[in-house]
């Protein structure tokens, strides 16, 4: 009599399923060798791979290549897109320490809610149905025709409304300076009076010249500040975070991997995304980076480096684009929306990195609570709520000033984001 298997997947128990229809999902890498299934009869939990034997072709214990755009049910009884689901991430990770994936994984039971370090409501398991299809996610093709994450498909609504209202201001701004600018010396020239034209002419040069001048001088004393006193993360030096650092830049399609620092930031928790004229930077704070690397929660550290790759990849850091944007983002209001708009659309981008809209919670959480004790107790639905206890008036006005905009939105926001896909 064929088995019914159930499947232990990033803390969540789905199943039953056929027996079958386990093994043809563990071939297409849909489930991970390090997931676990169980079935009646079973003394406990067992490794997908020692079930099913290694994958053909790969050495025992590798992750198989998963499907791009396809993953297994959620808990909601819709499809997940492939690179919504942490496939590789063993399903003891929320575990105590040292104990065992058997030891942690308790039997299946629809009615109850798996632990792990984000606790959802109970909610029942959902059946797998062949003729589903997976909700795609905004994905492009890249120079090197792989399938990357599309920035504009994840770009956040109002972002590209804002631009253009500040890209019309600035070029009103630009407008009329080169009307003040050349007006008289034109006038001059028309009238055969020569030098004034040149000295015009040569401002120009001199007013644009410096400003290139100054962006190299710049990010000569950035890298010689960085270089000296902060520590390079490449292929020899912490290669857990490179490993991140290449695989979200991949995923974003990005021509070069950006330099990345971690630096001394005495207790402070936050991340840069930092451009000179055409080297990218990504500079992580080695509070920031303790908070999740203690915890072993590299898709919540995978979702910040993702966050800022994102800055880079929809544009936001581009030189030219931000010294002709220059002139609108001093305007009131105007420019701090376009701000927060930006942040959206970067926390979008790191979800999608990161793999699940969990992992961004956590993340966005660290930077609320600064624990390390505390991060694998997060309560992601609980820190959102706190939205509903916020002065209303005095917030939003308070808001209209800041840049980012604040944590329980960007988190219910992401929340939003991740159903509509």
């Amino acid at each position: 009599m064929p088995l019914n298997l159930f499947i232990a997947k990033d803390n969540k128990t789905l199943g039953p399923f056929a027996e079958e229809k386990v093994r043809e999902l563990y071939l297409k890498g849909k489930i991970s060798p390090t997931d676990h299934v169980w079935a009646e009869g079973f003394d406990s939990w067992k490794p997908a791979r020692d079930y099913f034997g290694p994958l053909p072709g790969s050495r025992s214990g590798a992750r198989p290549a998963r499907d791009a755009d396809a993953g297994p049910d959620d808990d909601e009884g819709r499809t997940l897109p492939g690179s919504m689901v942490s496939g590789g991430r063993d399903v003891s990770r929320g575990s105590p320490r040292g104990s065992s994936p058997r030891e942690s994984q308790p039997k299946p039971d629809p009615d109850a809610e798996m632990e792990g370090p984000a606790r959802k409501k109970t909610r029942a398991v959902p059946k797998l149905d062949d003729d589903d299809e997976p909700t795609p996610l905004p994905r492009k093709k890249s120079r090197a025709n792989r399938e990357t994450i599309d920035i504009n498909g994840a770009r956040f609504e109002s972002e590209a409304t804002l631009t253009m209202v500040a890209y019309v201001f600035a070029a009103l701004f630009w407008l009329v300076l080169a009307i003040v600018w050349f007006a008289i010396p034109v006038w001059n020239l028309l009238n055969g009076v020569v030098m004034p034209t040149i000295y015009a002419l040569i401002s120009v040069v001199v007013f644009f010249g410096g400003i290139m001048l100054s962006m190299y001088v710049s990010e000569l004393f950035f890298r010689a500040k960085l270089y000296g006193e902060a520590v390079v993360v490449s292929k020899k030096q912490y290669t857990k975070l490179y490993s991140l650092l290449r695989g979200a830049s991949d995923s974003l399609g990005l021509n070069e991997t950006p330099h990345m620092f971690v630096v001394n930031s005495s207790g402070s928790i936050n991340a840069l995304a930092v451009r000179f004229l055409s080297r990218r930077y990504v500079i992580l704070f080695g509070s920031l980076v303790d908070l999740f690397l203690e915890n072993n929660d590299d898709e919540a550290l995978s979702y910040v480096i993702g966050h800022e790759l994102g800055h880079h990849a929809a544009g936001h850091c581009h030189w030219f684009k931000e010294t002709f944007l220059g002139p609108a983002k001093i305007v009131p209001i105007l420019g701090m929306a376009l701000s927060r708009a930006r942040e959206f659309t970067a926390d979008r981008v790191g979800m999608l990195v990161a793999g699940n809209f969990e992992a961004a919670g956590r993340g966005v959480m660290g930077l609320a609570h600064g624990s390390k004790s505390l991060g694998p107790l997060n309560n992601i639905e609980a820190f959102e709520n706190q939205e509903q206890d916020r002065p209303a008036m005095v917030a939003f006005i308070d808001q209209l000033f800041q840049t980012h905009p604040r944590l329980t939105l960007r988190v219910k926001t992401m929340q939003k984001y991740s159903e509509s896909l």
